[in-house]
Protein backbone atom coordinates (compact mmCIF):
# COMPACT_ATOMS: atom_id res chain seq x y z
CA UNK A 1 0.00 0.00 0.00
CA UNK A 2 3.16 2.44 1.02
CA UNK A 3 5.29 1.48 -2.31
CA UNK A 4 1.95 2.35 -4.41
CA UNK A 5 1.23 5.33 -2.47
CA UNK A 6 4.92 6.65 -3.21
CA UNK A 7 5.17 5.44 -6.44
CA UNK A 8 1.62 7.50 -7.17
CA UNK A 9 3.44 10.48 -6.00
CA UNK A 10 6.50 10.56 -7.88
CA UNK A 11 4.67 10.07 -10.74
CA UNK A 12 2.33 12.68 -10.23
CA UNK A 13 5.77 14.79 -9.25
CA UNK A 14 7.17 13.81 -12.58
CA UNK A 15 3.94 15.03 -14.33
CA UNK A 16 3.02 18.06 -12.87
CA UNK A 17 3.54 21.41 -14.81
CA UNK A 18 6.21 23.77 -12.77
CA UNK A 19 6.05 27.80 -14.01
CA UNK A 20 8.86 29.61 -13.06
CA UNK A 21 9.39 33.30 -12.84
CA UNK A 22 13.36 34.25 -13.18
CA UNK A 23 14.07 37.73 -12.59
CA UNK A 24 17.88 39.56 -12.81
CA UNK A 25 18.72 42.99 -11.43
CA UNK A 26 21.75 44.62 -12.25
CA UNK A 27 23.06 48.08 -10.74
CA UNK A 28 26.49 48.72 -12.09
CA UNK A 29 28.44 45.87 -10.10
CA UNK A 30 26.16 44.60 -7.78
CA UNK A 31 23.53 41.87 -9.02
CA UNK A 32 20.52 40.10 -7.87
CA UNK A 33 18.61 36.98 -9.07
CA UNK A 34 15.26 36.01 -7.90
CA UNK A 35 13.65 32.75 -8.83
CA UNK A 36 10.02 31.41 -8.02
CA UNK A 37 9.18 28.09 -8.33
CA UNK A 38 5.08 27.17 -8.61
CA UNK A 39 3.95 24.22 -8.80
CA UNK A 40 -0.23 23.81 -8.09
CA UNK A 41 -0.33 24.93 -4.52
CA UNK A 42 3.24 24.45 -3.84
CA UNK A 43 5.39 27.82 -4.06
CA UNK A 44 9.34 28.10 -3.51
CA UNK A 45 11.30 31.81 -3.55
CA UNK A 46 14.82 32.26 -4.00
CA UNK A 47 16.04 35.63 -3.59
CA UNK A 48 20.60 35.39 -4.07
CA UNK A 49 23.23 38.05 -4.40
CA UNK A 50 25.06 36.86 -7.20
CA UNK A 51 29.23 37.55 -7.74
CA UNK A 52 29.70 37.84 -3.81
CA UNK A 53 32.53 35.36 -2.76
CA UNK A 54 33.10 33.96 -6.11
CA UNK A 55 36.68 34.19 -6.81
CA UNK A 56 38.25 34.15 -10.52
CA UNK A 57 39.74 30.20 -9.80
CA UNK A 58 35.98 28.64 -8.71
CA UNK A 59 34.44 30.62 -11.71
CA UNK A 60 36.44 29.20 -14.19
CA UNK A 61 36.21 25.48 -12.82
CA UNK A 62 32.54 26.32 -12.50
CA UNK A 63 32.57 27.26 -16.26
CA UNK A 64 34.36 24.18 -17.33
CA UNK A 65 31.68 21.66 -15.73
CA UNK A 66 28.93 23.94 -17.52
CA UNK A 67 30.68 23.50 -20.75
CA UNK A 68 31.37 19.76 -20.25
CA UNK A 69 27.14 19.20 -19.73
CA UNK A 70 26.52 21.65 -22.29
CA UNK A 71 24.76 19.36 -24.75
CA UNK A 72 22.30 17.83 -21.76
CA UNK A 73 21.63 21.18 -20.94
CA UNK A 74 20.83 22.27 -23.92
CA UNK A 75 18.72 19.15 -24.40
CA UNK A 76 16.89 19.90 -20.98
CA UNK A 77 16.24 23.64 -22.42
CA UNK A 78 14.29 22.37 -25.58
CA UNK A 79 11.61 20.98 -23.41
CA UNK A 80 11.60 23.93 -21.38
CA UNK A 81 7.81 26.28 -22.40
CA UNK A 82 9.22 30.02 -22.70
CA UNK A 83 6.93 33.06 -22.08
CA UNK A 84 7.47 36.71 -22.44
CA UNK A 85 11.06 37.77 -21.44
CA UNK A 86 11.42 41.44 -20.63
CA UNK A 87 14.67 42.87 -20.71
CA UNK A 88 15.60 46.64 -19.54
CA UNK A 89 18.36 48.23 -19.79
CA UNK A 90 19.46 51.66 -19.11
CA UNK A 91 22.72 52.92 -20.23
CA UNK A 92 25.04 56.06 -20.70
CA UNK A 93 28.44 56.62 -21.54
CA UNK A 94 28.57 60.34 -20.22
CA UNK A 95 28.37 62.19 -23.76
CA UNK A 96 25.54 62.73 -25.78
CA UNK A 97 26.84 61.58 -28.95
CA UNK A 98 28.62 58.55 -27.73
CA UNK A 99 25.83 57.50 -25.95
CA UNK A 100 22.90 57.86 -28.37
CA UNK A 101 25.35 55.38 -31.28
CA UNK A 102 25.64 53.19 -28.47
CA UNK A 103 22.18 52.42 -27.69
CA UNK A 104 21.00 52.68 -31.74
CA UNK A 105 23.99 49.64 -32.17
CA UNK A 106 22.62 47.84 -29.07
CA UNK A 107 19.16 48.50 -29.90
CA UNK A 108 19.37 46.88 -33.84
CA UNK A 109 21.44 44.20 -31.67
CA UNK A 110 18.53 43.72 -29.68
CA UNK A 111 16.09 43.89 -32.60
CA UNK A 112 18.10 41.10 -34.24
CA UNK A 113 18.56 39.15 -31.58
CA UNK A 114 14.24 38.72 -31.37
CA UNK A 115 14.16 38.41 -34.89
CA UNK A 116 16.26 35.60 -34.97
CA UNK A 117 14.39 33.94 -31.59
CA UNK A 118 11.06 34.26 -33.75
CA UNK A 119 7.97 32.73 -32.00
CA UNK A 120 10.10 30.21 -29.97
CA UNK A 121 11.35 32.92 -27.70
CA UNK A 122 9.73 35.80 -27.23
CA UNK A 123 12.07 38.79 -26.48
CA UNK A 124 10.97 42.22 -25.69
CA UNK A 125 14.33 44.25 -25.13
CA UNK A 126 13.79 48.12 -24.20
CA UNK A 127 17.07 50.12 -24.15
CA UNK A 128 16.76 53.51 -22.54
CA UNK A 129 19.56 55.99 -22.87
CA UNK A 130 20.70 58.10 -19.81
CA UNK A 131 22.45 61.12 -21.22
CA UNK A 132 23.46 63.07 -18.72
CA UNK A 133 25.48 60.56 -16.59
CA UNK A 134 27.74 57.43 -17.38
CA UNK A 135 25.64 54.49 -15.85
CA UNK A 136 24.36 50.99 -17.05
CA UNK A 137 21.61 49.04 -15.30
CA UNK A 138 19.97 45.79 -16.92
CA UNK A 139 15.88 44.20 -15.81
CA UNK A 140 15.93 40.76 -16.72
CA UNK A 141 12.50 38.57 -16.25
CA UNK A 142 11.26 35.48 -17.89
CA UNK A 143 8.46 33.60 -17.10
CA UNK A 144 8.50 29.80 -18.69
CA UNK A 145 7.12 26.50 -17.36
CA UNK A 146 8.36 22.72 -17.37
CA UNK A 147 7.73 19.08 -16.79
CA UNK A 148 10.14 17.44 -14.33
CA UNK A 149 9.86 14.18 -15.96
CA UNK A 150 10.51 15.61 -19.78
CA UNK A 151 13.51 17.25 -18.55
CA UNK A 152 14.74 13.90 -16.65
CA UNK A 153 13.45 12.17 -20.33
CA UNK A 154 15.41 14.13 -22.41
CA UNK A 155 18.26 14.28 -20.52
CA UNK A 156 18.29 10.24 -20.55
CA UNK A 157 17.50 10.12 -24.10
CA UNK A 158 20.87 12.18 -25.25
CA UNK A 159 22.85 10.52 -22.57
CA UNK A 160 21.61 7.02 -24.34
CA UNK A 161 22.79 8.70 -27.74
CA UNK A 162 25.88 9.94 -26.67
CA UNK A 163 26.90 6.79 -25.47
CA UNK A 164 25.39 3.47 -26.62
CA UNK A 165 24.31 4.65 -30.19
CA UNK A 166 21.12 3.14 -29.59
CA UNK A 167 17.63 4.69 -29.51
CA UNK A 168 15.53 6.16 -26.54
CA UNK A 169 11.89 5.54 -27.81
CA UNK A 170 9.77 7.85 -25.30
CA UNK A 171 9.32 11.09 -25.66
CA UNK A 172 7.52 12.45 -22.77
CA UNK A 173 5.92 11.07 -19.61
CA UNK A 174 1.93 10.94 -20.38
CA UNK A 175 -0.56 11.92 -17.97
CA UNK A 176 -3.02 9.10 -17.25
CA UNK A 177 -4.32 10.00 -14.04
Amino acid sequence: MLAALLSGLLYLFLCMPVSADLALESRGMHAKIRLCLRAWWLSMHINKPVGQGLDKKRAGEQAKRIRAKRKMIRSALRCVRWGQTDVHIRMGMGDAAQTAVFAGGLRAGAEALSAAAGNRFPLLVRIEPDFARPCLTVDARCIFSFVPGDIMLAVLHDAVRKNAGGEFRWKSIRLKA
